[in-house]
């Protein structure tokens, strides 16, 4: 059904075969991880009191019995020690994949960029010193981790429950060395969905026979402006996105009203950084945002409460409308971070039994997504399917 294909301008890629057509939401890649940071077996919550330790030490836990024994990534140098907590996630990831290269003689990622070139020195030299200790604690030679550690910087994906609010949510980093191969784009035709550590690759759209695959490495279109998006990409993925999204005329106004705080004149959307005619003192912008700093507390103190607990306090419900009435007055209408307040809003309604409430926040929260993606995007799609869920009473 794929096949890697090899490009000038963006070198190897992963296409649909030349005869081949898929469907939006068809499943075109299904892989496991080679190396992941959490060390337990199949990401699930652990039953309460009913966990499985590892037999040499208490770091790692289990569902089950069959799951510690089936688990090959912890043991050796990761059983004992908390490296989680000693390095950075990255080093950690980077270390094991030295390690299994080491043990098994085989390269899992040999073919994986890693951009040391375009690496500023005194970058490399950080990265060069961390490297040196991970080896040494490991046993390593520190050019294997470096390289690793190269590979991972550039390679590695989140791994992230179904359904997850913030990057804060991700439950681990891995390594997939074919979904590696994804090029990028900022309005991706593919998006990814874990079982587990096992990676679902589905396609967006219907895609035409030879279609290159792109995923998006970082923030979509709709999620961040196209100045933000392409600096990201340069400084971590050294690269200029020339993707569909970043050619297309876009005025900065436009890209404001994703992220932009409110006109007090008009309620249209301000960035200080454009010349949009409206003004804003840099008193002003402090003001809001300290405001909006303290709406954005409440609401994280809100979704911990609501992860903790499996009954909805009034106490949360009061925390998320303090929030979602800050940002009302701040925030222009189309704001993502709106959108973001008014489907927690659903999401907390909906377990109280409230379907009005719910769906009048699942509503509101859809209705800024498509203002945001465009009618077809998967993100519009996810989100009326919740709409229909709290209508039918799911």
């Amino acid at each position: 059904m794929l096949e890697v294909r090899e490009t000038a301008s963006e070198g190897r890629a992963l296409a649909l075969a030349d005869q081949q057509r898929a469907e939006a939401g068809a499943l075109l890649l299904a892989e496991e991880a080679c190396v992941f940071t959490v060390c337990h077996y199949c990401l699930e919550a652990l039953p309460p009191y009913a966990g499985i330790p590892c037999q040499a030490c208490p770091l790692a836990w289990y569902c089950c019995a069959q799951h510690r024994a089936l688990d090959a990534h912890h043991g050796g140098a990761s059983c004992g020690v908390p490296w989680p907590v000693l390095l950075p996630e990255q080093l950690v990831l980077a270390t094991r994949l030295a390690v299994v290269a080491q043990v098994t003689s085989r390269d899992l990622v040999a073919g994986l960029e890693t951009h040391v070139g375009d690496v500023p020195s005194h970058q490399l030299f950080q990265e060069a010193v961390m490297c040196f200790i991970a080896a040494a604690c490991a046993g390593l030679e520190p050019q294997l981790v470096l390289k690793a550690y190269r590979q991972v910087v550039i390679n590695a994906i989140a791994i992230t429950p179904a359904e997850h609010a913030s990057a804060e949510d991700r439950m681990g980093l891995a390594i997939y060395p074919r979904a590696a191969m994804l090029n990028h784009a900022c309005s991706p035709n593919v998006a990814a969905a874990f079982a587990g550590t096992r990676l679902h690759i589905c396609a967006t759209s219907d895609l035409p026979p030879g279609t290159t695959l792109r995923f998006c490495y970082g923030p979509q279109a709709g999620e961040s402006i196209r100045e933000v998006r392409l600096r990201q990409l340069k400084e971590q993925y050294h690269f200029w996105c020339r993707c569909s999204a970043c050619e297309a005329s876009y005025s900065g106004v436009q890209e404001a009203a994703m992220i932009g705080m409110k006109c007090r004149l008009c309620n249209g959307p301000v960035v200080p950084s454009i010349g949009c005619g409206a003004e804003m003192s840099s008193e002003e912008q402090i003001e809001r945002m300290a405001r909006l700093s303290q709406a954005d507390a409440a609401f994280a103190s809100a979704c911990l409460s609501l992860a903790q607990h499996s009954a909805v306090s009034a106490e949360t419900l009061q925390s998320m409308h303090f929030c979602l009435e800050v940002q009302e007055v701040l925030l222009v209408t189309s704001n993502q971070v709106l959108g973001r307040t008014h489907d927690a809003l659903a999401r907390a309604y909906g377990p109280r039994g409230d379907t009005e409430n719910a769906m009048l926040h699942a509503q509101k929260a859809l209705d800024i997504v498509r203002s945001n993606y465009g009618d077809g995007h998967l993100v519009v799609a996810h989100q009326r399917r919740r709409l229909e869920l709290l209508a039918a009473g799911l």
